[in-house]
């Protein structure tokens, strides 16, 4: 039997052609001058080739995990400096903008068109304990950089970094000026790039290397945020919840999750506790369950959840964390599988999973903390769709899912409606709330205004408030280029005359700095169909070294086309 890969990492196109294989992929008349032959700049990526890796090492040490806001942390500071002093001894000017929060790096004439390539030096959090090799050391193992960051969004700093120096050290002309911008909150809210395009006008056209080859549009992304009331229990309750805590970032699955429990006679609520992971674990391998979402009539999914209890003392000792509280006798918690957001199901969420069992106790006050349980469990469940909120794919004309046969996958499946990721559990003790924080990506025949009036209505059932994200970033509409526009081709004939390959164009799951400008296109750094693994957002992230060569040579080739095309490849309005 064929092994079946369910690749919906980033590339969930609305149209059926976006497929296809194009054999004739540059349509447009425009004609590209003075370029370097393919042969060349193949030999330049080799003698490149360990300076860049060695860069991509260095910048993966600096653990440039960001919070919400607009100031920086240190390590980010560092990281930037590191890059500036790189990219000023290849010949690029550096500067700051947006009050420290975006790098800009130019090479070439200014006062016209330019052509933009949008980075970002932030990564998602990584939990060492998770990881075969330490996250943020950036070493080469069997033929890998691995760390945090080497495929997103360090990996894409490199190849961009010495794709303008192979230019500027082969004397290339440059009709047009290159600026590559460093933003640094782009896994919050794109706060720092948001702010840079308030005060200076965006280049020409460009690329966002954030996702795989060829990408011609995204989907929506909604940020919403469950709110529970009133935390105290009842005094006559035999267990008391006193704390919930779940995921580090809302776009990635939650692989950690945990419930803090005090009790008046400990060994019943163990008792109780053990025979409830047993239930529920039972019924999720039997894909059968009376109170979880869509296992009502059974389903075949042998789910295999990761449930324990423990004593607080030990679970502290094996898992510390500044922020659980100092007193409490029992701890259950899941350990789930991380994964993007964008694609929930190549994940296990650890929320969800302790939810079930937090729904199910008898001896707990109705407060916040059991209405948040019964809401995760009876209205979210294993869906990873949003059905249970009332949310549906509604297309005559073009089916949810479709599947498509391309070596090396056997079998390529593209989703086109909408996902959902449970992210985030908070306890805010001054304000008395629990607050459960979700990870939309709205589909095509969605709309985000329609996600959260699903929302409001489906949570006050439970007495809970539901409403974007608090920050700019929280909530961006779905869109598509047109597979025949200039800039789409221009990239895809690229794509073939330094693969040899046909491209297949593809629209993302996830939500990139392409939300913010126009004329511009994701490009890599992942080639899924070359048998590429992408490790995006989750443990033992790495990318391997003679990918990163010939995506050097790509890169290289591409930005050349771009740089030098007699007519800028953009779209009207």
């Amino acid at each position: 039997m064929k092994r079946v890969y369910f690749y919906l990492t980033y590339f969930l196109s609305i149209y059926a052609i976006g497929c296809a294989s194009v054999t004739n992929v540059d349509k447009s008349s425009q004609s590209v001058v003075a370029l370097i032959p393919i042969e060349e700049i193949k030999k330049s990526a080799e003698i490149e080739k360990k300076e860049m890796l060695d860069f991509l090492s260095k910048t993966i040490t600096y653990k440039s995990v960001e919070d919400y806001g607009y100031e920086l942390k240190p390590a980010t500071k560092d990281l930037m400096e590191y890059v500036f002093q790189t990219a000023e001894k290849m010949g690029y000017e550096t500067k700051l903008a947006a009050n420290g929060l975006v790098g800009v790096l130019e090479y070439g004439k200014k006062g016209g068109e330019s052509v933009g390539v949008l980075i970002h030096l932030d990564v998602v959090p990584a939990d060492s304990k998770e990881w075969d090799n330490p996250p943020f050391s950036g070493e080469e193992i069997d033929g890998n950089i691995w760390g945090r960051g080497s495929q997103d969004n360090k990996g894409p700093l490199a190849l961009t970094l010495w794709a303008g120096k192979i230019l500027i050290d082969r004397k290339f002309p440059f009709q047009r000026q290159l600026r590559i911008i460093l933003g640094t909150k782009e896994e919050k809210s794109f706060e720092s790039l948001t702010e840079y395009f308030r005060t200076t006008p965006q280049p020409t056209f460009g690329l966002v290397p954030d996702g795989v080859y060829l990408i011609h549009g995204e989907k929506g992304i909604a940020d919403i945020d469950y709110t529970f009331e009133g935390l105290t229990p009842e005094a006559s309750k035999r267990d008391k919840i006193v704390y919930w805590k779940g995921g580090l970032v809302v776009n990635s699955v939650p692989d950690l999750s945990y419930v803090v429990v005090k009790s008046n006679n400990v060994e019943a609520t163990c008792k109780e506790l053990e025979s409830l992971i047993k239930e529920v674990t039972e019924e999720l391998a039997k894909g059968s369950s009376r109170t979880i979402y869509g296992l009502a009539g059974g389903v075949n999914i042998c789910y295999k959840p990761d449930i324990h209890v423990t004593d607080y003392k030990s679970f502290v000792r094996e898992y510390p964390d500044e922020e659980i509280p100092e007193q409490g006798d029992l701890v259950f918690y899941s350990k789930g599988v991380a994964a993007h957001s964008s694609v929930p199901w190549f994940g296990r969420n650890a929320i969800v999973e302790v939810a079930f069992v937090g729904n199910r106790m008898t001896e707990i006050s109705n407060n916040a903390y059991k209405r948040a349980f019964d809401f995760t469990t009876s209205k979210i469940g294993l869906n990873d769709y949003g059905n249970g909120l009332g949310i549906r794919y509604r297309d005559e004309n073009l089916p949810d899912i479709q599947f498509i046969k391309d070596p090396p996958i056997d079998i390529y499946v593209q989703y086109y409606g909408t996902s959902m990721n449970l992210g985030l559990v908070k306890v805010d003790s001054e304000k008395n709330r629990l607050v459960l924080s979700a990870d939309f990506r709205t589909g095509f025949k969605n709309t985000n205004l329609e996600i959260l009036e699903k929302s409001k209505e489906t949570v006050a059932q439970f007495q809970g408030q539901a409403n974007y994200q608090e920050g700019i970033g929280s909530h961006y509409e779905s869109f598509v280029h047109d597979l025949d526009s200039p800039l789409i081709q221009l990239v895809g004939s690229s794509y073939k005359e330094v693969t040899g390959d046909s491209p297949k164009y593809l629209v993302i799951g996830s939500s990139s700095y392409l939300k913010l400008v126009k004329n511009f296109t994701n490009f890599g750094p992942v080639d899924i169909f070359a048998g590429e693994k992408d490790f995006v957002h989750k443990k033992n992230e790495r990318i391997e070294i003679e990918r990163m060569k010939d995506d050097l040579v790509l890169f290289t080739h591409t930005l050349q086309k771009m740089i030098q095309i007699d007519v800028a490849p953009i779209q009207g309005e």
